[in-house]
């Protein structure tokens, strides 16, 4: 923090902090700035369409007319927040891939329209946000949520159809346009969406939920706006790489793992306020994102952090490719395919991408080869398999690590952090994978634990 004290902030990375806290906040994470912004702005119109939903349903009007309900308040909504130009442009996807069904339905042609319709977003990305902002009259945090939408959308449309083989324009549209989850997730497969149609929780339990559910959201913004007056890992990783390359190795890991936990603790109020908006209406939300330090095997961290992106993956792209060519490397390439084009192609998420598939591969390969049954031991070396595994894990762990880097910070950021764990002094390296098998001893520990509790209680929240 001191570094920073005197800095010459050219960049608009710090504002001032609260004054008994600290002189300056980190600010430079515009993402977390616009949870910000959804938060002030945004969520209390998530409120709205709360207090909207419940009095249709206490007037026992039909389903039909809640549905229609929550399409036109979302389209108020975008229509005076970001204009006709935004709301015209965020409703050709569900108006293509409507138009694509209605001419033929088979699975290839859904597919087709969402890689064109990713191909196209790639586009507006690279070359007509600033023209499209310009014509909309929106601010940065606005354009950034809408660009958000645009690929949130996508999925929502391609799970649609790929689930519901005969669905009607107003599931569609009702699933599509829904407001808790339409600008910042997390994505939520339309089995689960629909259920809030069958299923009726008695107000008194679901205001309850919402109400601890929203307070734990809270403690967790107001710990991270906190650690940004003390903590400035989003400036540091703007700075001059100079800075970090001169860091000691302790200090550099360090600055590593409290990267790891921004992005998280981000994350966990970022979906934390969605979902406590959605599952007060009874739709089954996926757990929130489980801490990336209890976590220590590539196929743990895609099923528990992003859990409603993993459905989607897991159901719509890797179980039907298994099943029809019984190829489990080939279906995990195409997945992690649909990633790098989903997240975007920039070189530091092909990097990520490319890592994870590696890893998840090793994992595929050896788990089988490290897997002792009991009675196969003798009772000296019973736990022996799994100090072996854990061994591993806290190598496939660094790796891990330095994978979630670039996507964290980019390519520069990932080098850096690949280049000191192979350049690293033999002692240091040392303690560190000790560390990290110690992590992976723990994190084989609570796994099961978790693992319960995220599949017996999928709407509830969890840290």
């Amino acid at each position: 923090m001191t570094v920073f004290q005197d800095h010459i902030d050219e960049y608009g990375d710090f504002e001032e902090g609260v004054p008994f806290l600290s002189a300056k906040r980190d600010k430079a994470d515009f993402e977390w700035e616009s949870v910000l912004y959804f938060l002030n702005f945004i969520y209390p119109w998530g409120i709205l369409h709360l207090f909207i939903t419940e009095f249709i349903t206490k007037c026992n009007f039909s389903v039909k007319v809640t549905k229609i309900s929550q399409i036109l308040f979302t389209s108020f909504y975008l229509t005076i927040s970001g204009g006709s130009v935004l709301f015209t442009l965020l409703l050709l996807q569900p108006v293509i891939f409507y138009v694509t069904h209605c001419i033929n339905a088979k699975t290839i042609f859904k597919w087709i329209c969402s890689l064109i319709s990713l191909g196209l977003i790639i586009l507006y990305k690279k070359d007509y946000t600033a023209t499209v902002q310009e014509a909309a009259g929106v601010n940065d945090y606005q354009i950034y949520l809408f660009t958000l939408s645009l690929s949130w959308m996508n999925l929502k449309c391609t799970s649609f159809y790929l689930e519901e083989k005969t669905g009607n324009i107003l599931d569609f549209f009702s699933y599509c346009l829904y407001f808790p989850t339409i600008f910042m997730g997390p994505f939520i497969l339309h089995e689960d969406f629909k259920v809030k149609y069958s299923h009726y929780t008695p107000t008194k339990m679901r205001v309850w939920c919402f109400i601890k559910n929203v307070l734990i959201t809270l403690f967790w913004f107001l710990f991270e706006g906190v650690m940004l007056h003390f903590v400035y890992v989003n400036a540091a990783a703007f700075h001059p790489l100079e800075f970090l390359q001169n860091l000691e190795s302790w200090a550099f890991y360090g600055f590593g793992y409290a990267m790891g936990q921004h992005f998280h603790i981000k994350y966990v109020v970022i979906y934390g306020l969605s979902t406590s908006l959605s599952s007060f209406e009874n739709v089954m939300v996926p757990h929130l994102p489980r801490c990336i330090g209890r976590i220590h095997l590539y196929s743990d961290m895609w099923k528990y952090f992003d859990a409603g992106l993993y459905k989607f993956l897991v159901k719509h792209i890797y179980i039907p490719i298994v099943k029809l060519t019984s190829l489990k490397l080939l279906a995990s390439m195409a997945t992690f395919g649909f990633v790098y084009i989903w997240h975007g192609t920039a070189t530091y998420i092909l990097i990520w991408c490319i890592l994870n598939y590696i890893g998840i591969v090793l994992e595929q390969t050896c788990s089988p080869l490290l897997s002792v049954k009991k009675s196969e031991g003798i009772k000296f070396f019973l736990d022996w398999p799994r100090r072996m595994r854990c061994f591993f894990g806290a190598v496939l762990l660094a790796v891990s690590a330095i994978s979630n880097f670039y996507f964290f910070g980019g390519k520069n950021i990932g080098d850096l952090f690949f280049r000191r764990l192979f350049a690293d002094n033999l002692p240091n390296t040392i303690i560190l994978l000790f560390i990290l098998y110690c992590g992976a001893q723990v994190s084989t520990e609570l796994c099961p634990v978790h693992a319960r509790k995220c599949d017996n209680n999928p709407i509830k929240m969890k840290y």
